[in-house]
């Protein structure tokens, strides 16, 4: 309720409560606070008129970034030639936390060009940075993403493709497929993403690029995930990679379509790392039964011993005396080597590794 008169503040309104901000005797950190929170309220029908105010304040560029995108998609020349002017006489130099007011202007101000006109924020790009230049990879990427959004639509990239040319020697090109791709496939189909990637990128680029999609938008259906980690990992690589989406893909899948899937694979180490991960969630929940049941359809015995130890080392906590009555002994042996007397609390079992 505090904030909401200010969203309907008139110019000459938001106006004078910036000039009796400046005018107040607070301490200059609580002024700038202050003036950052009105900032998000300032009135779009003048923007040339509020960000003149914005930037006399010294703030924090990201504080009125939005107003002058909102005014580059409203009217592209006008906000270009303000920032122009203000950036020539030098207003935007060496100021803000983590970047320069130029910089975080010079990508949001493109980024919106884009949205309306891709073809304009290419040619204004390459008139106003060079690869090189602090701050041309964020705006190159805010393009980018609005390229990637024109793709979507209408299926054409060359403006892409131009925004791909100015970054000459590529020290951008991973950053500006990525921000592409984000917005054409919105992350949701594998394969638009995988065709995407290896449309725009050397080999090994594109194989970095959908093994971290793959691990990081677990939504997926485990079955594409877990295949193209196959295809695109090193052999060596692949099982645990594997081993990390089966256990993931329990917080979206039920188990019993996880387990469907896994007896589908072909026999391998990969299966036996699906199985792991299998069992172990099933001994998380204390579902003991059903893990003692996928545990022997392993095939490798280090993976199946691992695989026995974890349910050992949850069973015992939950119940010893049952764990002992169905675990084979040299699994409880291994716990006691592993863990000692002290890692779990094991109701006197461990230390003796006795079966009945």
């Amino acid at each position: 309720k505090l904030f909401l008169p200010l969203a309907d503040l008139s110019r000459e309104e938001y106006n004078r409560l910036l000039e009796e901000l400046e005018a107040s005797k607070s301490d200059a950190m609580r002024k700038r606070i202050l003036a950052q929170m009105l900032s998000m309220f300032a009135p779009t029908d003048e923007p040339r008129e509020a960000l003149e105010r914005l930037v006399e304040l010294d703030l924090e560029a990201y504080a009125y970034s939005n107003l002058l995108g909102q005014w580059a998609r409203d009217d592209a020349d006008g906000a270009v030639a303000w920032f122009k002017e203000k950036r020539d006489a030098g207003l935007l130099d060496g100021k803000g936390i983590r970047n320069s007011p130029g910089q975080v202007l010079l990508g949001e101000l493109l980024g919106n060009v884009a949205r309306t006109s891709p073809n304009k924020a290419v040619d204004l790009l390459s008139e106003m940075a060079n690869p090189g230049d602090d701050g041309s990879s964020n705006a190159a990427s805010r393009v980018a993403n609005s390229l990637g959004i024109a793709i979507k639509k209408t299926g054409d990239d060359s403006q892409l493709l131009r925004l791909l040319a100015w970054d000459a020697d590529g020290s951008h090109r991973d950053s500006i497929v990525r921000s592409a791709l984000n917005s054409a496939t919105n992350g949701e189909d594998l394969a638009a993403v995988t065709g995407f990637a290896e449309k725009y990128l050397e080999a090994p680029e594109a194989e970095s690029l959908i093994i971290s999609h793959v691990t990081h938008n677990r939504d997926e259906p485990l079955a594409e995930r877990a295949e193209l980690l196959a295809d695109y990992l090193p052999e060596e690589q692949a099982p645990h990679a594997v081993y990390e989406q089966v256990g993931s893909a329990h917080e979206s899948q039920s188990a019993d379509s996880i387990r469907q899937w896994a007896e589908t694979q072909p026999a391998g180490i990969l299966r036996d790392n699906s199985y792991k991960a299998i069992v172990e969630q099933a001994a998380v929940i204390n579902d003991f039964e059903a893990a003692m049941g996928d545990v022997v359809k392993i095939e490798d015995g280090g993976v199946q011993g691992d695989a026995y130890a974890y349910i050992g080392r949850q069973w015992m906590e939950e119940d010893a005396e049952a764990a002992r009555a169905v675990l084979p002994p040299e699994i409880i042996e291994r716990i006691r080597e592993r863990d000692g007397d002290g890692g779990y609390d094991l109701k006197g079992v461990i230390q003796t590794g006795e079966s009945p």
